[in-house]
């Protein structure tokens, strides 16, 4: 599969190492987190747990799909979804167990955690002025 085949989050996963990525990630928010030594196995499930859903994912990057026409456009669109959709639904259930274990101030940084990095805040846990990063202000 090539560029612009799938949108950006396909174009970013296909060319990734999905488990380097997923312990990248892993181990920059195990550390804002100060994990417990009870929180540890929640949170390592967790990892693995997306490491295969997005390794199920990426698996669409070799097929070939026919856009030329727009049943082929829309039948990828359709696997697509459906491979998005199964990878949600196996990590929900264990982000909602290991979210359950973690005190308010983990939370907090947990919930801040997606939307600082998609708007560049890697360096700050809850974006600029401790607050999580809004449309129009971050």
């Amino acid at each position: 599969m090539g560029p612009g085949r799938g949108g950006p989050m396909m174009d970013r996963l296909c060319g990734a190492d999905v488990a380097y990525r997923v312990g990248q990630i892993g181990d920059r928010l195990a550390g804002r987190l100060n994990l417990t030594d009870a929180e540890k196995p929640g949170f390592k499930d967790l990892e693995d747990t997306v490491t295969k859903a997005l390794t199920d994912v990426k698996a669409m990057c070799g097929q070939k799909p026919d856009f030329a026409t727009i049943t082929g456009r829309l039948d990828f669109a359709a696997a697509n979804t459906e491979a998005r959709l199964t990878a949600i639904k196996a990590i929900q259930p264990k982000l909602d167990a290991f979210y359950a274990g973690l005190d308010d101030s983990q939370k907090k940084i947990l919930d801040g955690f997606g939307t600082h990095h998609r708007h560049g805040r890697m360096d700050q846990p809850n974006g600029q002025d401790g607050a999580s990063p809004q449309p129009g202000n971050g």
